[in-house]
């Protein structure tokens, strides 16, 4: 659940709009007015269609975002903010409330962190996290699991890798920056062999055998198994 709570007066200076109906009203959520479910709630409005959905979810809706222009019917909410562009107003809301990803604080025991690495101890990195020499990262980010930055990079404030992020040596990443899972950053060009199908014929994409690039490269560590392995080979069961 979203615990940040803002008054409807400081979202507005927020998205430079204006504040019509009480200015102390506080806001917990953004949410479609379909799905309002708290009256700490504000309604996104971004088409005057919607307004409708204001008038019959009366009872539960007292705030809402509206575009410049949109006509609100006296009484029918506390409170909302008239806005020029309501998508550019709500991409600034959705990053006030935004919820991250379950993380824990500090570096997680099975991390390697390389010793010249300069890591802001407001920084979380997750399980398997794999970070080189002289990588730089700011304050506030969060490093999920299984994440490889590469060496001399540096990441910046209040960034997001989500797990399977591969980056590459000598990138520079700036201040809140979201990069979704195994997304790859500086990769290397891809092998001439790549190229190649199973009969050794050259083609002109790369091999459909060569799509799965996590069967070969993976990062290389000496840590715990995650899962006991017991396996054993035909000759052995036999």
């Amino acid at each position: 659940m979203n615990s940040t709570i803002k008054s409807i007066q400081e979202l507005a200076h927020a998205v430079q709009g204006e504040v019509v109906g009480n200015p102390e009203f506080n806001v917990r959520n953004l949410v479609h007015p379909r799905l309002i479910k708290s009256n700490e709630d504000l309604a996104v409005i971004l088409e005057p269609e919607a307004v409708q959905l204001l008038q019959l979810h009366a009872q539960t809706i007292k705030a809402a975002l509206v575009p410049k222009g949109i006509e609100i019917p006296e009484g029918l909410l506390e409170a909302y903010i008239v806005v020029e562009k309501p998508r550019v107003a709500l991409a600034t809301l959705l990053h006030i409330f935004k919820i991250p990803p379950v993380h824990e604080a500090g570096i997680h025991p099975t991390a390697l962190v390389h010793e010249t690495a300069q890591v802001h101890p407001s920084v979380s990195v997750g399980p398997y996290v794999v970070i080189g020499p002289n990588v730089a990262i700011d304050e506030d980010s969060i490093i999920l699991p299984h994440v490889t930055i590469g060496a001399e990079s540096k990441l910046g404030k209040n960034c997001l890798l989500y797990s399977g992020v591969r980056i590459g040596e000598e990138i520079l990443i700036g201040n809140n920056v979201v990069i979704h899972n195994n997304a790859s950053i500086g990769a290397p060009k891809v092998s001439e062999t790549h190229y190649l199908d199973r009969n050794g014929v050259a083609l002109d994409q790369v091999a459909r055998s060569r799509w799965f690039c996590k069967q070969c490269h993976v990062p290389q560590a000496d840590a715990r198994p995650l899962v006991d392995n017991t396996f054993k080979s035909a000759a052995e069961v036999e």
